[in-house]
């Protein structure tokens, strides 16, 4: 972005197909006037840059072409037009290398006058043309070390005042430095190297931290992360934090869940997320500006297929803990938090077969966090109560209303001030709804199953019309949609309400993300690697929020909600089963 015509910032766009370059001129007001210089001759632009490489007070546009292996500049009037001549096109001759991709425009000889430095990835080197003043550029390349580069970026790296020319390599996962000696010359790259992540491109400098030291984001295309390396002032970049560019930590195997919670008591949101194909949970610590760090001990092992995993402080220390639904072995572990983010096995308690789903609430009304278990192999809910010091006596509540019980979440739907529940039967294709007594017993209500969509699997609870009724929220992983039912505080629902969503939705939040005081309702779609997020209303109908769906990585099967950027705004958290990742999302 420069002041290509007056005052205002203007944007510069190199078109690779149709070979133009597109010049958007600034208003001032946030919008812009479309102009377009066509080029004949070079193909393939795939970088660009702005400078005054003719003198005066007119800024040019740069360009790299690395089909035809050139770099050519538009050279400027003031006015918003642009020429380009025989004398301003440069390729090997004035030693452009080949398949130059990326460019980067600096003084990087101290004359006053910009200079050109290209990544070229076709010939493994980067080329360096010194501008002459007068719209002219030579020079030549240089390359040990130089592998497949893809990103390049200018800026002074070790506070020595001379520029320096950093490069991404693509197939090594790499950077290289080249340290500039103030006349044109730069060092050998090679001692320089510093692993990022998968085949890096972009690449920015900047001072990220505010402590003057010069700092590199690179951009990971294929691990769909950035990698952070902070400077110091000296020939070495600190090792990088790599994160997705929306945010991210990595997990070891199939993450499944993720629920939310301050786990060291540092007054920052944490995340805790079951790796099903790993039988672990991994915890990961919040900076609370949406970065995450592994906690010291995780992962931490649970029981096979670790599926659900919920969060509250069961044996009442002031900490938070948690416990893990295993389905593939019918158990239930309970991790004790220590307040610092570590994790102690506490044991499992045998629940049904195949269970997929827990939920924690007071059942009995003695002041303890008690669960329940929804177990789909055996058609049931087991009922876990409290009794202190992590230990649970169980009850089991089977019925015939149940088919295939799924997710189960508890709420007072008949505002008796006893937790109920609500339970999806992904066999049946219904929500049914188990009263309590305030004793831990459960039983059907007079309308006990309500009819939804096929295959649901997730379900949430929450007011979404604002009426101080509890309402349920079904995921129907076969019809690509939502169910909503309106509760009427009796204890009964209203007919489901569906709305369609991605493909395969697989978890679901309930939170009130656009502070209108009615809840509003976030989806994590397995199938079609997005995340729906639905407004309430006091109408009761849901609509699309603007940006939905959001993008996440590969195969999101839950979704957190909470504050984990420290805007005071909700972001999202969603699990990546097949990238074995968490995205993690700020709000727009």
């Amino acid at each position: 972005m420069e002041h290509l015509v007056g005052d205002e910032l203007d944007l510069a766009v190199a078109n690779f197909t149709s070979n133009t370059v597109s010049v958007l001129f600034g208003s001032g007001t946030g919008t812009f006037g479309v102009g377009t210089i066509g080029v004949s001759g070079p193909t393939g632009f795939s970088a660009i840059g702005a400078g005054k490489f003719h003198g005066g007070s007119n800024t040019d546009i740069v360009v790299a072409a690395q089909t035809t292996n050139q770099v050519f500049l538009a050279i400027g009037n003031g006015s918003g037009g642009f020429s380009i001549a025989a004398a301003n096109l440069f390729g090997s001759a004035q030693g452009v290398g080949t398949t130059p991709v990326a460019l980067t425009v600096a003084d990087f000889n101290h004359d006053g006058i910009p200079d050109v430095a290209t990544a070229n990835k076709g010939s493994n080197n980067v080329s360096v043309l010194f501008g002459n003043g007068t719209g002219g550029l030579s020079g030549g390349t240089y390359g040990s070390g130089v592998t497949a580069p893809d990103g390049i970026a200018a800026g002074d790296l070790d506070g020595d005042g001379n520029i320096d020319i950093l490069n991404s390599n693509s197939t090594t996962g790499t950077v290289l430095a080249g340290y500039g000696n103030g006349s044109g010359g730069f060092s050998s790259p090679v001692s320089a190297t510093t692993a990022v992540g998968t085949a890096p491109g972009a690449i920015a400098i900047a001072d990220l931290n505010g402590d003057g030291a010069a700092d590199a984001i690179v951009l990971n295309s294929t691990a769909n992360t950035y990698s952070v390396l902070l400077g110091n002032n000296t020939r070495s970049l600190a090792a990088p934090s790599a994160v997705l560019a929306q945010g991210s930590a990595a997990v070891p195997s199939s993450a499944i869940d993720v629920v939310e919670a301050d786990f060291n008591g540092d007054g920052k949101l944490d995340v805790a997320v079951t790796n099903s194909a790993g039988g672990n949970v991994s915890i990961l610590l919040g900076d609370g500006a949406g970065h995450f760090t592994s906690a010291p001990g995780s992962p931490v092992t649970v029981g096979a297929t670790p599926y659900h995993v919920v969060a509250a402080d069961f044996d009442g220390d002031g900490k938070i803990d948690l416990a893990v639904v295993n389905r593939g072995s019918g158990t239930v572990t309970l991790l004790k938090g220590s307040g610092t983010g570590t994790f102690t096995s506490q044991g499992s308690i045998s629940v049904g077969a195949s269970p997929a789903w827990a939920t924690v609430g007071d059942f009995n009304g003695d002041g303890k966090p008690d669960l329940a278990v929804s177990n789909q192999g055996a058609t049931s809910v087991s009922i876990l109560l409290n009794t202190g010091s992590f230990g649970f006596s169980s009850n089991t509540t089977g019925n015939s209303v149940l088919a295939g019980p799924w997710g189960v979440e508890a709420a007072d739907f008949n505002d008796d001030g006893k937790l109920d529940l609500a339970v999806s039967n992904s066999n049946g294709g219904s929500v049914t709804i188990l009263l309590g007594d305030g004793a831990g017993n459960f039983n059907p209500a007079p309308t006990p199953s309500y009819a939804v969509g096929s295959a649901p699997d997730p379900i949430a609870v929450g007011d979404v019309n604002g009426d101080g009724c509890i309402d349920v929220i079904a995921g129907n992983y076969l019809s690509n949609s939502v169910s909503v039912l309106l509760g009427d505080c009796a204890g009964g629902l209203a007919a489901a309400q569906n709305y369609n969503v991605g493909i395969n939705p697989f978890g679901i939040r309930v939170r009130d993300l656009d502070g209108d005081g009615v809840a509003d309702v976030a989806v994590a779609n397995f199938g079609s690697n997005n995340v729906s997020l639905l407004l309430g209303s006091k109408s009761g109908v849901l609509t699309p929020a603007k940006g939905s769906p959001l993008s996440v990585r590969q195969n999101p099967g839950a979704v957190a909600v909470g504050d984990f950027f420290g805007t005071h705004e909700l972001g999202i958290v969603a699990t990546a089963y097949s990238a074995n990742a968490v995205s993690i999302v700020p709000q727009k």
